[in-house]
């Protein structure tokens, strides 16, 4: 099972991913959590305009599939401002569960799609 909490910079995700790690650690569930941020800082020249995103998105989402196949409870905290590379990356899982968290900023010239109805419900 993957859960991304996904919303705009500064929303709380990363907060409450680690909220809901530790729940899962209290219940003895082995849980990965992939934060956006400190996954970002691993991989070398990534860009901030649309092709870096999604190819960020996409190699978070593939190490989080791989996990989730071994056996793997997966917490992902990652902006994804598109509804369409939120429902790329999702076909990769076997199930998982879409939270968004209101509030935050957004970058400079981006814009932020918020989940519709349909996409909440998905469980993809």
């Amino acid at each position: 099972m993957i859960y991304w909490i996904t919303g705009k910079s500064s929303a709380g995700k990363t907060v409450y991913a680690k909220r809901l790690k530790r729940m899962f650690n209290d219940l003895g569930t082995q849980v990965l959590l992939l934060d956006g941020d400190e996954v970002r800082d691993q991989f070398a020249d990534q860009e901030y305009d649309d092709k870096g995103r999604l190819e960020h998105i996409m190699k978070v989402a593939h190490f989080a599939a791989l996990a989730e196949k071994q056996g793997f409870l997966v917490i992902i905290a990652l902006i994804a401002p598109k509804k369409e590379w939120r429902m790329k990356a999702r076909k990769l899982f076997e199930k998982s569960m879409l939270i968004y968290m209101p509030g935050g900023h957004l970058w400079k010239d981006t814009e932020y799609e918020e989940p519709d109805h349909e996409e909440m419900m998905c469980e993809g």
